[in-house]
């Protein structure tokens, strides 16, 4: 009489891979900082016509209190504006940019453009 076989037992499921979240989830826990005050530069009226249609380029550098510093990357030709403007975002307020909901510090370039009417 042949001798028993065992019986073969069936292969256990496969592991599921691990859940991966999609880079899109992943970015939407990241917010950018977001300016809460922003006067605009008031310019005197001896400087208007030197400000018609100037910019600058600003960076803002944020902390985890929404406190920020700031710097003219790209200055007007003009000291006495660039001062005015500097002066002006001085007081700019800011929320800080978040990190799956916490404050973190981060760094935002702005242009400031001055209109004069």
């Amino acid at each position: 009489m042949p001798s028993p076989t065992p019986e073969a037992s069936a292969p256990p499921p496969p592991t599921p891979p691990p859940a991966v979240q999609p880079q899109r989830a992943i970015e939407s826990t990241r917010a950018a900082a977001r300016i809460l005050y922003k006067p605009l530069p008031k310019i005197p009226d001896e400087l208007r016509d030197q400000a018609i249609e100037m910019e600058a380029l600003a960076r803002f550098d944020v902390k985890p209190d929404g406190t920020a510093t700031v710097e003219l990357v790209r200055p007007t030709p003009n000291p006495a504006l660039n001062r005015i403007i500097l002066d002006t975002l001085r007081t700019w307020r800011f929320f800080p940019a978040l990190d799956a909901g916490r404050p973190v510090a981060s760094t935002q370039e702005l242009r400031v453009r001055l209109e004069v009417h």
